[in-house]
């Protein structure tokens, strides 16, 4: 069973800043995988201001750059597919 679902916000797995959780269930045979961390409002919020600042970055970034920097991301997953199809 999956232990630790959260949020992903600046780089990193975060919990709720509640520690409000709520179940995971499989859908194929309805068994419980394990409990995600339930965003709040706080939560959304440092995600937005987060995503905001990210586009900053991603736009400042020169047309080649982000380029290579996709090539690099789409090379890793052909490398992982198994585990990405799963």
């Amino acid at each position: 069973m999956y232990k630790k679902f959260g949020q992903f916000i600046d780089g990193k797995w975060q919990k709720s800043q509640s520690n409000d959780t709520y179940d995971v269930i499989n859908p194929a045979n309805e068994e419980l995988i394990g409990a995600a961390s339930k965003a709040n409002s706080h939560d959304v919020q440092k995600a937005l201001e987060s995503s905001a600042e990210g586009l900053t970055v991603w736009s400042n970034t020169s047309p080649w750059e982000r380029a290579k920097i996709l090539r690099k991301i789409s090379e890793i997953m052909r490398k992982k597919v198994d585990i990405l199809s799963k």
